[in-house]
């Protein structure tokens, strides 16, 4: 047998083992996902309640790329619906920000004293602070908006807080019960909220939330992504992650240098887990002709096209003037 035929059968055999093994992987991931739509999943969110402002949805991460936006197109945040994050309403500028939603994912801002005691004493009390500056700020927001939180915060200290909140905000809980498998079973469960897609981080919900309301296009912005950039190993093979010029405000309690308990090799995997999931994300969008733009240039995301803000042309070129 010569050399390019033992090649090429090689090559075949690697073709037909990758082919059978995701036909494997995804039937299991859609019984899996069947399994938990009939048994587990949440209540959906009722989309007819929500009623967009604009044909196109700013997704607003944390990241210091936000500050170009604020500084310089400030104009363009009163003409699109605007999505902010987690701890976004601590910053000054949240106020000129008047987001339309603002979703939150990360229960460490509703965690019980129960929680926070398997911490320790340092990042509990950072922690509890981070958490207190958000629901203060909270509390001064006059303009209408729709906070959105995982449906499990119903079993949380969330209703409590719920209650000091102002009533221009109005709750919504999400249906988070996320599930993968072949596209013809999870597609149809994903739109009507039935099911979520995996997101491992906050913008990618929030990506998915415009998916669900059909928003004409969606812009991301903030969104650096640079974890592995943020990241290194001292001679005691301890990982520690530099958190200056992270977000877009000053963040008065995570800041310089802080030491992980965390491996590098699970920062790795969770990094291409989560571009995993923004590719999941994006076939999806690409079903509903939904185009997705990422506005943040230093991006590591390189799954949707990158555009800069003097390069958006036509509606929404006009809303940032």
């Amino acid at each position: 047998m010569s050399i390019q035929r033992k090649v090429s059968l090689r090559k075949w055999r690697e073709q037909a083992t990758n082919a059978l093994k995701n036909i494997i992987e995804g039937s299991i991931s859609s019984v899996d996902a069947i399994i938990k739509w009939l048994f587990f999943s949440g209540k959906p969110v009722d989309l007819k309640q929500i009623k967009p402002q604009s044909p196109f949805l700013l997704v607003m991460g944390n990241g210091p790329s936000v500050r170009t936006l604020l500084e310089e197109y400030p104009q363009g945040l009163k003409k699109l619906d605007v999505l902010c994050v987690n701890l976004a309403a601590i910053a000054p500028q949240f106020a000129e920000i008047r987001p339309r939603y603002y979703l939150i994912m990360d229960s460490f801002v509703v965690a019980e004293n129960s929680v926070l005691q398997t911490l320790s004493k340092e990042h509990a009390e950072a922690i509890r602070k981070r958490a207190e500056l958000l629901w203060t700020a909270m509390k001064k927001v006059d303009w209408k908006m729709d906070l959105l939180v995982p449906h499990f915060w119903k079993a949380t200290r969330f209703p409590e807080i719920q209650r000091t909140l102002p009533s221009n905000i109005r709750t919504i809980y999400l249906n988070y019960t996320p599930a993968k498998g072949f596209p013809a079973i999870v597609y149809p469960l994903w739109k009507r909220n039935r099911l979520s897609p995996y997101t491992l981080n906050v913008v990618a919900y929030g990506i998915y939330w415009g998916l669900l309301l059909r928003y004409k296009k969606i812009f991301l912005i903030g969104v650096e992504h640079d974890i592995l950039k943020r990241l290194y190993i001292d001679k005691e093979n301890r990982v520690w992650y530099s958190m200056d010029k992270m977000y877009f405000y000053n963040d008065p309690y995570f800041k310089g240098n802080v030491p992980s308990s965390l491996s590098y090799k699970h920062y790795l995997k969770a990094f291409l887990r989560a571009i995993g999931e923004y590719e999941m994300l994006k076939a999806f969008a690409d079903t509903l002709k939904i185009p997705i733009y990422n506005l943040t240039l230093s991006s590591y995301i390189d799954v949707f096209p990158k555009l800069s803000i003097k390069e958006l042309k036509g509606e929404v070129g006009k809303c940032f003037g």
